[in-house]
């Protein structure tokens, strides 16, 4: 509604009489509406706000108005107070499709998704804006984990990109791996296909099983010459002091400042580095901040909000920030910001943690790990970057202050041994569901709990799977997406959690090992499938880490089979795990920090 007043005026605005002079603006309220639209476009939403109230309280609600006085309240981040004039518009002009959809953003914006929802569905009924909406609104049931809603919404555009990403995501989110990999190749066929679509392929390809970690690192290289390696530095020389022991600038980018696994990782880190040695700065891309921001930022020698900013826009703060080396947490996970590394705004640049793989890209100088997720000699045919192994395990993970204690072993009070699954569906590959086949054909007393595989479409596809292979229904437990602290309860129904294959988990692991479930997994050829292998490791569990197939299935098997191992495991894996590196901050710090410091010190010597 907004957009097409403001064309309203301007047509009005430019329009000529014969005589060349312009036409006079007709009667008091255009020319209240052409202040209101000079205002607008001169981004003084205070004043603009000011004007419209005035005006209303002079003339009455006017539909006009009301939108213009949205538009400044939300300007000023007064979403709530937007909405409301919004829907006064709306209700003198209920027909105007534009402004129903704006509505449906700012209820986004307001935390009011039900109400947004509704919003949206009111405005696929306008023509005009349908395709929008219903796109919109695919994304929003994506995020608020309605998949199958999603996906119903998403197909009804099948002409529209967006509509396609989002069916992708709705797909994956199912576990629908190998049909989301082929919808994002046919995306990224195109020749004007968006990076992001690109690294949306990226991701997906490390779940499945059907490709090598070759062929998997070849695609990583066609994303980045494709997107990345054709992109010239910025021209301008860097101004960092070339001194190998000054203090460092480290900057870190990232869109998941917030309760994240990757904060869980980082948070540990941050707060025991050298302040004398190390100056930290966070790039926050993140589209809402909480708590954990809260402490980041009070850790941060400098925090910049980033997210708005274009890729060349967010390269030259960082230049101008003088940034001796910029890291990167999100790989080509969403909301990457990869190609800000493309223009090189810093003369060390690597990739740690966000990412299990490669980034593909010539100008990401290193790739932070360890010896056991990427043994010396054995991966670096898998990556651009060169590896930069820390001592002990490539980082520490922080325990949340509101996990609970580790509880009694299940099967102990019920008799029953209690396999369970805390990762998501996508990783739940075909190998993964015929391992978990063969252990609950050996353990016939056992069950399966299977957290965060949503209702719907990927519990059939799970359940259905299981039951052809000869797995009764009653001996699977399904949960769908939980909150945080039932999430973290259901572990005492847990006596062994099964990592999945190829892709391990990280987080959950390290909350399974910390509430004393002992979990079980297959390690492979690359690191997406060694994460588990160097946590177990060092948890004290490396017995747990199989070869094979068979026997990853022998050794959960056998596990279950002795309860008094169960029990001990179970009474000593936090001990444990507190004393190991996986909780030692202070270690993963100093060995950063060592790390950091030789290579500039490489760096400091090429240069002169």
């Amino acid at each position: 509604m907004l957009r097409r007043l403001l064309r309203q005026l301007a047509f009005r605005r430019n329009a000529v009489s014969p005589a060349g002079e312009p036409k006079p603006a007709r009667g008091s309220y255009e020319r209240v509406l052409a202040e209101a639209a000079r205002l607008h476009r001169s981004h003084d939403y205070p004043a603009l706000a000011t004007y419209c109230r005035r005006c209303l309280a002079s003339r009455g609600d006017e539909p006009d108005l009301l939108t213009f006085l949205a538009s400044a309240l939300a300007g000023q981040g007064k979403v709530a107070e937007a909405t409301d004039a919004l829907q006064r518009a709306l209700a003198l002009r209920p027909e105007a499709g534009e402004a129903r959809l704006w509505l449906a953003r700012l209820l986004v914006r307001d935390g009011r998704v039900e109400a947004a929802a509704e919003a949206y569905q009111q405005a696929l009924a306008r023509p005009a804006v349908a395709e929008v909406a219903g796109t919109e609104l695919a994304g929003l049931l994506n995020r608020l984990g309605r998949y199958d809603e999603a996906e119903a919404c998403a197909r009804g555009f099948p002409d529209s990109r967006i509509a396609k990403r989002e069916l992708a995501k709705s797909w994956f989110e199912q576990g629908r791996v190998d049909e989301t990999v082929a919808l994002l190749r046919s995306l990224v066929a195109v020749t004007d296909a968006d990076p992001g679509v690109h690294s949306d392929l990226l991701r997906a390809l490390n779940y499945t099983d059907r490709l090598s970690p070759e062929e998997i690192f070849q695609e990583h290289r066609a994303w980045a010459t494709r997107h990345a390696d054709i992109i010239e530095p910025q021209p301008r020389g860097l101004d960092n002091e070339r001194s190998p022991e000054r203090r460092l600038r480290v900057g870190f980018v990232s869109p998941h400042f917030r309760k994240h696994a990757v904060t869980f990782f980082l948070e540990s880190v941050l707060d025991q580095f050298e302040r004398e040695r190390i100056e930290v700065v966070l790039y926050s891309d993140a589209a809402r901040h909480d708590e954990y921001s809260a402490r980041l930022r009070a850790i941060a020698a400098l925090w910049r909000e980033t997210r708005g900013l274009d890729d060349e826009e967010m390269a030259a703060l960082i230049r101008r920030d003088v940034v001796d080396i910029l890291i990167d947490l999100s790989g080509h996970t969403p909301g990457n910001r990869l190609l800000v590394f493309a223009r090189r705004p810093a003369p060390l640049q690597m990739t740690w943690n966000g990412y299990p793989n490669t980034t593909g890209m010539r100008a990401m100088g290193y790739r932070i790990t360890d010896p056991c997720c990427d043994p010396p000699g054995e991966t670096e045919h898998l990556h651009t970057e060169r590896l930069v192994r820390l001592p002990a395990v490539y980082m520490s993970w922080h325990a949340p202050r509101d996990a609970p204690e580790p509880t009694p072993l299940p099967c102990a009070r019920t008799g029953q041994v209690t396999f369970a699954s805390f990762n998501a569906c996508y990783k739940l590959t075909a190998t993964t569901l015929d391992l978990w086949r063969r252990i609950l054909d050996r353990t016939p007393a056992s069950r399966l709990l299977l957290i965060a595989v949503p209702s719907g479409t990927a519990q059939q596809r799970v359940r259905s799977t299981l039951e052809r292979a000869g797995i009764a229904s009653s001996r699977l437990d399904f949960r769908g997406r939980v909150e945080h602290e039932t999430f973290l309860d259901l572990h005492a129904q847990a006596d062994i959690a099964l990592d999945p294959y190829p892709y391990h988990g990280t987080t959950t692991t390290c909350f399974s090992l910390w509430l004393g479930v002992p979990v079980v997994t297959l390690a492979g050829r690359s690191h997406v499938s060694r994460v588990g292998a160097t946590l177990l490791t060092h948890a004290g569990l490396p017995g747990l880490v199989a070869r094979d197939g068979e026997d990853y299935v022998r050794i959960a098997c056998e596990l279950a089979a002795d309860a008094r191992r169960l029990a001990d495991i179970r009474a000593g894996l936090r001990p444990t795990m507190a004393a190991s590196p996986l909780t030692d901050g202070a270690a993963c710090a100093r060995a950063l920090q060592g790390a950091w410091r030789s290579l500039w010190r490489d760096w400091c010597t090429t240069q002169r």
